[in-house]
This record gives C-alpha cells, structure tokens and sequence, in this order.
C-alpha cells in the first residue's frame, strides 16, 4: 500500500528515521541482509542491512517497505556466515 501523503512532506519524518536507525545498530546475533520491495516507488532492492524500525528504499527514501526475502543472517545462521 503507497504511503497516503505526499514523499515530499514524509521527507523529513524517514530523514528522522534513518538518524535513529543510525543511533541504534542492530546486535550481530539480530543483523540481518535482506531484499526488499518498496510500496511506493516498486522498486526492489537487495543486500539492505534490517532493522527493526525499517528498511530504507535507497531510490526514494520511503521506509514503506516489505521484506522480499532474508539473504543472510537469521536464527539458524549467523551473521557473516558463508
């Protein structure tokens, strides 16, 4: 579902999100490389880091996103493995 306002006016709110994620890294045992997709622009990106207050869209910013799959990391895996 697209965000309901304007990507201009949500601007700042996701610039405030990514300083948060920023002052907040996730513990290796939680890290997580993901794919995903975003709602608003459709595009699909991979090899993001997760997190849980979002995943960023690198082309337009939004964090209205939906995890596509887990590349690596998770609970029967740790981070970094091969």
């Amino acid at each position: 579902k697209k965000t309901v306002v304007d990507q201009s006016s949500m601007a700042s709110a996701w610039a405030e999100r990514a300083i948060e994620i920023e002052r907040q890294p996730m513990p290796n045992d939680l890290a997580r490389v993901v794919n995903i997709i975003c709602n608003d622009c459709e595009e699909r990106s991979s090899d993001l880091s997760w997190h849980f207050l979002g995943v960023q869209c690198p082309a337009c910013q939004s964090f209205n996103t939906i995890v596509e799959n887990i590349v690596n990391g998770g609970p029967n895996e740790p981070f970094g493995s091969s």
